[in-house]
């Protein structure tokens, strides 16, 4: 008995918070309360309760100031809110909650259908994002879309952005016809080595390049304005070096003006002299250093190995396209930096390894590399020339590689380790009918057929050399 007491007494003097639900019920006779503008906003919340309560729209109250806290939720049924004011426009108006699908999926209640995000603006529920409006082609305001026959696709151009999107500042505006625009932009890219591909459809070309060993991804739109009946031709970076974007996006605007395709915002056509000069590099002449020894250029150059051993693909990258800028013909005492990466052990090793790298940038890195480090018929050659394994990796790079640019690359270090009669006699045995299949490929690109040819007269040599 005096275990029980104790127990009950002890669960009497712990007061354990109540909660509650207040429903406010759907009375027709429940008046709203005047507005008060010298009232705050939660003054006139609480006249709203006491009103709502006596007139019954609230069905019980127990709020005791001397009591622990209660904790109530209240629900909103269908009763009315608070008199509008000038400063109650942002509450819902209307006399229930707008619900949301997902408050409908949250109930356990399927949504009805069109049920959206949506808010209330003056009683009126809005959808809160506006539906999508579709552009409107060039050939819908007033410009009759153009075929090209090279394209067998309409040439459409669409309008440009409305707002808030912003069109790039690297772009430029042309009055002239839209096919004549198109045709002289892509002979431009051409000629600068960039490898584009235009879609007549969107007016847009997917364009890449490399420079200094860096691979470079643009866009170029063609874009509408009706205000000022113009075309606009806007180039985006999307991957790559802005020095490299910036130089080529500078040497198309002054081309094309000179050629005649370029006006200014009022419509008057203007040549290259009217753009800015880009800024100037400082000058200066570096002071003269003292020249490295064979084993301190060695030294110099091992940290590299080790990041090209690393697992991060970033540092990996960078170690290879260190060492194809230091092996740059155009770069001084080139000769002596391949000296010393080859010198460096295991180094070779790791930059042939990268050939089947999954990153395609690291893959095109390793393989001007090669291409540089096997310039030279000296020891240095032969001893890549006897890594294991590289001819397979040169050849599948020269057939399938990732992009134009390592499929030179790797056609360019075949060609040069050729030279060497041991290792053309090895791809010979190894890759006997890869070479067949590169023989019988159409090859377009005028560097690559090149390369090729060349890798394809040392091979032939060697043979005759066997029999």
């Amino acid at each position: 008995m005096s275990q029980n007491g104790n127990e009950r007494k002890h669960d009497e003097s712990e007061e354990v918070p109540t909660f509650r639900s207040l429903p406010l019920n759907a009375a027709a006779t429940a008046v709203p309360p005047t507005y008060d503008s010298s009232a705050s906003a939660t003054d006139d919340f609480m006249q709203h309760l006491n009103a709502a309560s006596s007139a019954g729209v609230i069905a019980s109250s127990t709020f005791n100031g001397d009591s622990p806290p209660v904790y109530r939720s209240v629900q909103l049924q269908s009763a009315a809110p608070p008199s509008a004011g000038a400063r109650d426009t942002f509450r819902p108006a209307g006399p229930a909650a707008v619900m949301r699908s997902a408050q409908f999926a949250d109930a356990g209640m399927p949504a009805p259908p069109g049920t959206g995000p949506t808010m209330a603006i003056n009683g009126a529920p809005k959808p809160m994002f506006a539906p999508a409006v579709p552009v409107p082609s060039f050939a819908t305001i007033g410009v009759a879309p153009v075929t090209k026959a090279a394209d067998s696709g309409a040439l459409v151009v669409p309008r440009r952005p409305a707002a808030p999107f912003p069109i790039e500042r690297t772009h430029f505006r042309s009055v002239s016809e839209p096919a004549d625009v198109v045709e002289r932009v892509t002979e431009l890219l051409k000629s600068k080595s960039v490898t584009a591909v235009f879609k007549p459809g969107k007016a847009k070309w997917k364009a890449t390049f490399n420079e200094n060993y860096t691979h470079n991804v643009l866009r170029v739109r063609l874009f509408a304005d009706t205000a000022k009946r113009s075309l606009i031709v806007e180039f985006q970076r999307r991957q790559g070096d802005i020095s490299a974007f910036m130089r080529l996006f500078r040497s198309m605007r002054s081309e094309m003006a000179n050629a005649g395709f370029v006006v200014d915002e009022s419509g008057n056509r203007v040549n290259a002299d009217a753009f800015p000069s880009p800024p100037a590099r400082p000058s200066g002449v570096m002071p003269a250093s003292a020249p490295l020894s064979a084993e301190q250029r060695r030294d110099a150059v091992a940290p590299l190995a080790q990041m090209a051993a690393s697992e991060r693909l970033d540092t990996v990258l960078e170690a290879v396209r260190s060492v194809a800028q230091l092996t740059d013909e155009q770069t001084r005492a080139f000769d002596e930096n391949i000296g010393a990466i080859c010198g460096v052990e295991g180094f070779v090793q790791l930059i042939v390894n990268h050939l089947t790298s999954d990153s395609s940038d690291v893959r095109r890195a390793a393989c001007a590399a090669l291409a540089n480090l096997s310039r030279s018929d000296d020891a240095s050659s032969a001893q890549i020339a006897s890594i294991e394994g590289l001819a397979t990796k040169l050849v599948v790079n020269v057939g399938s590689g990732t992009d134009i640019t390592t499929q030179r690359s790797a056609a360019k270090a075949l060609a040069r380790l050729t030279r060497n009669t041991a290792f053309a006699r090895v791809v010979i045995q190894a890759e006997q009918t890869r070479i067949q299949q590169l023989r019988a490929m159409t090859v377009e690109d005028e560097h690559l057929r090149i390369e090729a040819a060349a890798a394809f007269r040392n091979l032939d040599a060697a043979t005759a050399m066997a029999k």
